[in-house]
């Protein structure tokens, strides 16, 4: 905060690395996380509402207000406090059986770390075939767009169920004690 705030560290490890306003909201998500263990959630509708209602203005104001620096700290905390308040509530709702998800929210959850790890290199990769594929058939930008997307969270959802949960589980038997469960 003290780096957003006063810009002191310029330099690229400390400025552009460590103190980067990216890793604040970071934290936002650790808050959540200390929230949903230690208080009740009163309002969760509210919560989610106005939290959807925050980054969603947020988004229309970096996408049709003023112009403002890449990573302009207002902005971005914004997004993580619209962010962390939407989360709170639909925990919150689901907690209290308000709140019912498809399948494939469920799915899109449990790989949302992998989908998130590894959809740029399904993007880089497939931004290397397409260019190959577009000396020999026209390609239109949107549905390239929409292709590219489904095939990088598949693959993210692929990579979670044969890679990541497998090895969740095995370090979860390794690692919890026998008599403990899993925490929610």
């Amino acid at each position: 905060v003290f780096n957003v705030v006063t810009n002191y560290f310029q330099d690229w490890f400390w400025g552009g690395f460590v103190f980067r306003i990216f890793n604040a909201e970071f934290f936002f998500g650790l808050f959540v996380a200390h929230a949903l263990r230690c208080w009740p959630i009163r309002m969760p509708m509210t919560y989610f509402l106005v939290g959807a209602v925050l980054f969603l203005t947020a988004g229309t104001y970096e996408s049709w207000g003023p112009l403002h620096p890449a990573e302009w700290p207002p902005l971005h905390l914004a997004y993580a406090t619209g962010a962390a308040m939407a989360l709170y509530g639909l925990v919150g709702l689901e907690n209290a059986n308000r709140l019912k998800l498809p399948a494939l929210a469920s799915i899109l959850g449990e790989a949302s770390y992998s989908i998130y790890l590894l959809h740029v290199i399904f993007i880089m990769i497939m931004q290397k075939v397409f260019l190959i594929f577009r000396q020999w058939i026209i390609l239109v930008d949107t549905m390239v767009f929409l292709v590219v997307v489904v095939l990088a969270v598949s693959g993210g959802v692929i990579f979670s169920r044969v890679v990541e949960q497998p090895m969740l589980k095995r370090l979860r038997t390794l690692l919890l004690p026998k008599n403990k469960s899993r925490p929610a």
